[in-house]
């Protein structure tokens, strides 16, 4: 999950909450939708709702990252 957060000096600022295992594979390849992440293999430690996986793939919102504002 992204959240926006602006600061008392108007910056905008980002944040994205995954499992600390997951930061390495970000650094290195950045942050990715979930379907380029199962095309490319690459392992990621999961904490979402699978329920909510399963719903996002059928209505093919797996092509995007989630950003929450």
């Amino acid at each position: 999950m992204v959240k926006t957060a602006y600061r008392r000096d108007k910056r905008l600022e980002l944040y994205y909450i995954t499992h600390l295992e997951n930061v390495g594979g970000i650094l290195e390849h950045g942050i990715l939708s979930r379907d380029k992440m199962e095309r490319s293999g690459a392992k990621m430690k999961e904490i979402a709702n699978l329920a909510i996986i399963k719903k996002r793939k059928e209505k093919g919102l797996t092509r995007y990252v989630p950003l929450y504002i």
